[in-house]
C-alpha cells in the first residue's frame, strides 16, 4: 500500500517488568520498530502519534534497513514520507530483543543517502512506551535502532558479584543471577567449577548460579531452553536495568569421553546444516531468531580440559599492554579462485579498522598448490599467529579438524601443539564449513579424537585459542562476503568490548538487514562470552568514562553567528567504580593543537554503570568549520580503565548568512533564480530540486510558497525553473517544469 501502513500488535514478554536496575554493559528502507511488554496499570491504553525523522546517510546499517522504537499497541499505522510524497512501506519481519518488540518495516520506494524520511507511527491503544531498558542490550540498541532512548533504571553498584551453587529454578530465582552457569554432570562436582565462576564474580561483579544439567532436563535441548527462559522471565537479575538474565554459558561439550553419552546436549531442531545450534537457547523472548541474552559453550570433556581452560582465561584479562593486542590477521584460503577475490574483501573489512591497530594479511595462494606448499603454508600461518594477535579471521574451505584440503591447507589439528601463544591467545573467527562441528561422534582425526578444531583450539593447554567461532556445519559463501563484514563492525565501528556482545550485535546487524537465518543458526560461540579483549584492567576495579560517537546532538543542525549552538551529549561510566568527581570541556579546536576551552562542567557523584545526559550552550560562533572537541578529566585527574575513549570530535560548520538563513532545501537543488515573485519590489528566490519540488524563499529567509506536485519521480532530477513577466501585466511569474498528464 502507499502512504500508510497498517498492523496489529499482541502483548508479548513477560507478564511483569522489574525494571529495578540499569546495567548499559553492554540506523529501498526497512525499519525496525521496538515494543515491550508492560501491564495495563503501569502505562494505560493510549491512543497518540510519533514522528521520527530519519536522515538515510546517517542510517547505522544498510540504508534498506532502518530501525525505529515502536509502542506495544492493538492497531498501528505507519506513512512515510520525503518532501511531502508518500512512499510504500512493507512490514518484512517482527521478533523481539530482550523486551523490545522490533518490526523490520521495508520502505520499497528508491531513496538516497541525501533524503530525509518523515516516519509518522499512529498507535490505537498503546499499553507500552515506545522504548524499554534493555539491560545489557541497551547500548546495543542504541546503536541500531533509530529513536531508540528509553528511560533507564536504577543499577545495583556492588562491589562484586556472588557464586551459589542451585539444584533448580527457585534457587537461581534467589541467587539473583546475572549470569547462568549450565555444567555438566560430570564436572559439576569439580572445585574448578566454583573457580570458573568466581572469575565471573569477582572481576566483573555478577551474580552467577551454577547448576548441573542433569536437574535441568533428561539432557533435552528444548527443556533447556525452557529452564532458560523461565528465568529470564522471572526478571531477577540483580545487575541489568531489566531485572533479566544476561549471560549463559554451556560448561562442557556435547558428548562425553565415550562418545555416547551426552554430556551438554546441542539442538538439533533447525534440521539441514542448521543443526548443533547453541543459538537456539539464546532467543528467549518471542518466536523469532533475535538472541536475547549472550552465550557461550567452553566446550571441556573432562575435568583436565577444564583445569586448562580455566587457566588460560584466569590469565588472559586484563589485557597486557603489548603490541599483539591490537594486532589482527586476515587469513584468505582457497574458497575463492584466486588472491584478487580476497584482496577486495580484505581491504573492505580494513576500511573498518582504526589506525591504532595492525592488519597482517595471509594468502594461501602465494604458496604452491603441492604438498610441499601445504607444509610451507600451515608453518607461515603458525609463525604469523605465534607473534601474537588479537584477533584471527580466515575465511577459506574447511572441515571438521583442518582448514583446507590437500594442497590447499592452511592449518590442521595436528598442528595445534605448535601454536605457542600462552601469553597472547587469540579470538579465532573460522568463517569455513564444519570447523565447528562440535557434536561429532562419527568421524575420528588421525589421532583418533572427534573434538573439532574449534574444540582443539580451546582445549589445548597453555596454547591454541581463547575462543573460536565457528559453524557447526557445512556454510554458504554468504558467511564470506555478508557475515563476515559485520563482525568486523560491529567489533570496530559500534566498539563492541564483550566477546558475547560483539557476536548477539553481528548476528542482530545481519538479521536487521533481513541476512541468511542459517548464519545464524550455523555459527556458535566456543569460549567464555563474558570475555573482555579491549580493557586492561577489570571493570569492578576503576571508572571508565566513555563518550560514543554516536551520542552528540547539535542544535540548530544549521548554525550562523548569531545562535546559540546547543551541544548534547551523553556520558557513561562503563566500569564498575564511582568517581567523586570530573570535567567534562568543550573546546574548539584540539587541545593539543591550539584549541581553546568554551564551555565546561563539573560532574560529581558519577557511580558506576552510570548515564548522563548533559548539555552545554555555546555563543559568538566565527563563520565557518569549527572542530568541537568533547572531553571528559581532560586533565586525566581520574584513574581509568581505558584512557582512549572518552572524547568526542564533532565538526559544524558556521554559516556566513544573514538572519533566517541558511534555509534547508529538497534533495539534489538546482537552478536557483532571483527574481521579485510577489511584486512588493523586494527580491526573492525561486529554487527546485528533485522531480518534485519547488520553492519560493523570502529575503529574509522565510516561504513564501512551496510546490510538492510536479508530477515527477522523487529521485528525478529537477529541471531548473526560471521567471519572467509572461503576459506583459507587470507581475513576474514562476516557470516550472512539471510532467503532463
Amino acid at each position: 500500500m502507499t502512504g500508510w501502513l497498517c498492523g496489529s500488535m499482541t502483548t508479548g514478554g513477560s507478564a511483569e517488568m522489574k525494571a529495578k536496575f540499569r546495567g548499559d554493559w553492554l540506523r529501498g528502507v526497512a525499519v525496525v520498530l521496538a515494543i515491550t511488554a508492560i501491564p495495563l496499570s503501569v502505562f494505560g491504553a493510549k491512543t497518540f502519534s510519533k514522528v521520527l525523522s530519519v536522515n538515510i546517510g546517517e542510517v547505522p546499517l544498510d540504508p534498506s534497513t532502518i530501525c525505529l522504537p515502536l509502542a506495544e499497541c492493538r492497531t498501528f499505522q505507519i506513512q512515510a514520507t520525503s518532501d511531502g510524497a508518500s512512499l510504500r512501506t512493507e512490514i518484512a519481519a517482527t521478533g523481539y530483543i530482550r523486551d523490545q518488540k522490533v518490526a523490520i518495516v521495508r520502505i520499497e520506494d528508491q531513496v538516497s543517502p541525501d533524503d530525509i524520511i518523515d516516519l509518522t507511527i499512529k498507535y490505537e491503544d498503546a499499553i507500552t512506551p515506545a522504548c524499554v531498558d534493555a539491560g545489557p542490550l541497551t547500548d546495543l540498541l542504541r546503536r541500531l535502532v533509530v529513536g531508540y532512548s528509553p528511560v533507564e533504571s536504577e543499577v545495583s553498584t556492588g562491589e562484586g558479584g556472588t557464586v551459589a551453587r542451585c539444584q533448580n529454578l527457585a534457587q537461581c530465582r534467589d541467587a539473583k543471577a546475572d549470569l547462568l552457569l549450565i555444567s555438566g554432570h560430570s564436572i559439576y562436582a569439580s572445585s574448578y567449577v566454583d573457580s570458573l565462576a568466581l572469575l565471573w564474580a569477582q572481576r566483573l561483579g555478577l551474580n552467577v548460579a551454577i547448576i548441573d544439567v542433569a536437574n535441568i532436563s533428561s539432557y533435552s535441548a528444548v527443556e533447556i531452553k525452557d529452564f532458560i527462559k523461565d528465568l529470564y522471565s522471572l526478571a531477577c537479575a540483580e545487575h541489568f536495568g531489566d531485572g533479566h538474565l544476561g549471560f549463559v554459558v554451556l560448561l562442557g561439550d556435547a558428548y562425553e569421553d565415550d562418545n555416547v553419552t551426552k554430556m551438554v546436549p546441542e539442538y538439533d531442531g533447525y534440521g539441514l546444516n542448521m543443526e548443533a545450534s547453541d543459538h537456539f537457547y539464546a532467543c528467549v523472548s518471542g518466536d523469532d531468531d533475535f538472541e536475547d541474552l549472550m552465550i557461550g559453550r567452553i566446550p571441556v570433556g573432562n575435568e583436565g580440559e577444564l583445569i586448562a581452560y580455566y587457566e588460560k582465561l584466569k590469565s588472559y584479562n586484563p589485557l597486557p599492554y603489548d603490541p599483539w593486542t591490537t594486532s589482527l590477521l586476515f587469513v584468505g584460503g582457497c574458497y575463492f579462485a584466486d588472491n584478487q577475490d580476497y584482496v577486495v574483501l580484505f581491504d573492505s573489512l580494513e576500511s573498518y579498522v582504526p589506525d591504532d591497530y595492525t592488519v597482517s594479511r595471509f594468502y594461501r595462494y602465494d604458496f604452491p598448490l603441492t604438498d610441499q606448499g601445504d607444509a610451507e603454508a600451515t608453518q607461515a600461518f603458525i609463525d604469523s599467529v605465534n607473534a601474537g594477535k588479537l584477533f584471527v579471521l580466515y575465511s577459506g574451505d574447511g572441515s571438521i579438524f583442518d582448514w583446507g584440503a590437500r594442497h590447499e591447507r592452511v592449518f590442521k589439528s595436528s598442528r595445534i601443539g605448535d601454536l605457542e601463544t600462552s601469553d597472547k591467545l587469540p579470538i579465532i573467527l573460522s568463517i569455513s564449513c564444519s570447523s565447528g562441528w562440535f557434536d561429532n561422534i562419527s568421524t575420528a582425526y588421525g589421532d583418533s579424537g572427534y573434538d573439532c578444531l574449534a574444540e582443539r583450539l580451546l582445549i589445548q593447554p597453555q596454547g591454541g585459542a581463547i575462543a573460536c567461532l565457528a559453524s557447526s556445519r557445512e556454510t554458504g559463501g554468504g558467511a564470506t562476503t555478508v557475515f563476515a563484514p559485520e563482525i568486523i563492525k560491529a567489533l570496530f565501528i559500534n566498539g563492541s568490548t564483550y566477546l558475547g556482545e560483539l557476536i548477539l550485535e553481528t548476528k542482530t546487524r545481519h538479521l536487521l538487514q533481513l541476512g541468511n537465518v542459517e548464519y545464524v543458526r550455523q555459527f556458535n560461540l566456543f569460549g567464555d562470552p563474558t570475555l573482555n579483549f579491549v580493557l586492561h584492567d577489570y571493570p569492578i576495579s576503576a571508572p571508565d568514562l566513555v563518550i560514543r560517537p554516536y551520542s552528540l546532538k547539535v542544535t540548530p543542525e544549521f548554525p550562523t553567528p548569531s545562535d546559540r549552538v546547543r551541544l548534547e551529549v551523553e556520558i557513561w561510566n562503563a566500569g564498575g567504580a564511582s568517581v567523586d568527581q570530573f570535567t567534562l570541556t568543550v573546546y574548539a579546536g584540539h587541545p593539543d593543537s591550539g584549541g581553546v576551552a568554551v564551555a565546561s562542567q563539573v560532574l560529581t557523584d558519577f557511580w558506576g554503570w552510570e548515564k548522563r545526559e548533559v548539555s552545554f550552550t555555546v555563543e559568538d560562533l566565527s563563520p565557518g568549520d569549527i572542530d568541537f572537541y568533547l572531553i571528559a578529566d581532560p586533565l586525566d585527574s581520574v584513574a581509568e580503565l581505558d584512557e582512549t575513549n572518552n572524547s568526542l570530535e564533532q565538526k559544524v560548520y558556521v554559516y556566513p548568512c544573514e538572519k533566517g538563513f541558511p534555509v534547508k532545501l529538497g534533495d539534489n537543488p538546482v537552478g536557483e533564480v532571483v527574481a521579485d515573485l510577489n511584486s512588493d519590489g523586494i527580491l526573492e528566490i525561486l529554487v527546485a530540486s528533485n522531480g518534485t519540488h519547488a520553492q519560493a524563499i523570502t529575503h529574509d529567509g522565510k516561504p513564501l510558497w512551496v510546490r510538492s506536485d510536479l508530477g515527477l519521480p522523487h529521485w528525478f532530477e529537477g529541471i531548473e525553473p526560471t521567471a519572467f513577466d509572461l503576459n506583459g501585466d507587470g507581475h513576474t511569474e514562476a516557470i516550472l517544469t512539471s510532467r503532463s498528464s
